[in-house]
């Protein structure tokens, strides 16, 4: 497997380079060395692929997450990714520019208030080449499904989520969704809509502040509005929530 590995190695550091240009307009880094932990597990039988990135600041005690870093001085980012998937094939194609995506979007955030898990869900989906089939993704599907059952988590839940909702999937679901929606509404350049979509999210997230003073709550429904108003010309979250509502409804044929 020695070939495979070093093909994955270069796959994290192509995509590294390619979403970092991709969502914020040049290659990301973090401010200092990172220290970084890949584990990788193939096994033809998995039945369930699955990846977890967990990032964040070490505090040079023994109880973060991974215990490879708790020899390392308090202060340090680091990142540690973990893959289990049933191919290398599926992994590099797949779970690859996920996982990594959610790195850029840790470097680009770099915020105490921690963004919605929804849209970094989302903007994680979002990386994968499969999904630009949209009518025929299985986040797609999800929403649907939802939709018509009533069973839709408000968006205002959705922008201010700070951990999972109790439908994993569902949260998925609607953050893809929703940054599906925001991009194909930020422009006609790729490139230049995903970078309007990660400062949307940061302003949201944030709030404003003025002289060091919070200007607008952070992670508000103010906030958000804020947020949806500057960069796409939407009122409030209703407005957006119509609006997607509407455009599902045409891929569907029934709007």
């Amino acid at each position: 497997y020695c070939e495979e590995f070093k093909s994955v190695a270069r796959e994290m550091s192509y995509q590294m380079c390619k979403l970092g240009i991709e969502s914020t307009g040049s290659e990301v880094r973090y401010p200092m060395p990172v220290p970084l932990r890949v584990q990788i597990r193939i096994d033809k039988d998995i039945k369930e692929n699955a990846g977890v990135t967990e990032t964040g600041i070490t505090t040079g005690e023994n109880d973060i997450i991974d215990t490879s870093f708790n020899n390392v001085p308090a202060g340090i980012h680091f990142c540690s990714i973990q893959f289990q998937a049933n191919s290398i094939d599926f992994l590099k194609k797949t779970m690859i520019p996920h996982e990594i995506q959610h790195c850029v979007n840790n470097i680009y955030f770099n915020m105490p208030i921690k963004i919605s898990k929804s849209i970094e869900e989302g903007l994680a989906t979002s990386a994968v080449p499969q999904y630009g089939e949209f009518g025929k993704c299985e986040k797609f599907k999800i929403f649907v499904k939802a939709l018509y059952d009533k069973k839709l988590i408000p968006l205002e839940s959705i922008l201010k989520m700070q951990e999972y909702a109790k439908d994993p999937e569902l949260t998925y679901a609607e953050g893809y969704i929703l940054i599906d929606f925001l991009l194909k509404n930020g422009g006609k350049d790729f490139c230049e809509s995903k970078k309007k979509l990660l400062d949307f999210a940061k302003l949201g997230t944030r709030g404003t502040t003025l002289f060091g003073i919070s200007k607008i709550e952070p992670n508000s429904v103010a906030s958000w509005e804020y947020a949806l108003q500057k960069y796409y010309g939407i009122r409030t979250l209703k407005d957006v929530t119509d609006k997607v509502v509407k455009d599902i409804n045409s891929q569907l044929g029934s709007g």
